[in-house]
């Protein structure tokens, strides 16, 4: 998708946050924070982040515009999951735990959408090809990790039972931050033999 196609779904998105949260505080008058949280939290930090830009944008990291709309509809599509997920408890349309479980599953995704886009952020500042080249593989390995963690993480809320689910999804989340730390300090050592 271009930088207008995810500039048209980050709004269409944040629209619907706002009347989804706008259903949730009229459905339940005691969740306005709730509502409000999921409603302008968004378009809050969207405004801020394009205020940074003008105002700085030579120091702000996020300088193209096409990332940027990209992950904001990344962002506004799980509050919108959310907020669903939490208009359809308050309407009393789902039983059990379906909603936790939806809720996790959709945590699990994040990961994995992020895992997937950490490969292509390459912004090594060395002129040294080998020092490039061990970076993106490390960005890989990372990337990786994080594909496969987010994977396992959805699977153990689909899968396993309520009481063993986020356990299995904290540990394998724990996992995955000291498998990218042992890849990162291994990393940094064959850095300084090599060197």
């Amino acid at each position: 998708m271009n930088t207008a196609a995810y500039k048209f779904t980050a709004i269409v998105l944040l629209i619907l946050n706002l009347a989804l949260a706008g259903a949730i505080w009229i459905l339940e008058p005691g969740s306005l924070l709730v509502a409000l949280a999921g409603g302008l939290v968004l378009p809050a930090l969207f405004a801020a982040t394009v205020l940074a830009r003008r105002v700085a944008p030579r120091v702000c990291a996020c300088s193209g515009g096409g990332a940027l709309y990209e992950h904001l509809a990344v962002g506004a599509l799980m509050i919108t999951t959310a907020l669903l997920v939490a208009l359809t408890d308050i309407a009393d349309l789902t039983t059990g735990d379906t909603g936790e479980r939806m809720t996790g599953a959709m945590l699990g995704m994040l990961v994995v959408f992020f895992g997937n886009r950490i490969p292509r952020e390459s912004r090594c500042q060395s002129d040294d090809p080998q020092t490039a080249g061990r970076q993106q593989r490390v960005q890989r390995g990372v990337g990786y990790i994080m594909v496969v963690a987010g994977l396992l993480m959805s699977a153990s809320w689909i899968v396993l039972p309520e009481h063993l689910a986020p356990v299995a999804f904290i540990g394998i989340g724990v996992s995955a931050l000291i498998a990218t730390g042992v890849l990162c300090i291994t990393n940094k050592r064959t850095q300084g033999v090599v060197a």
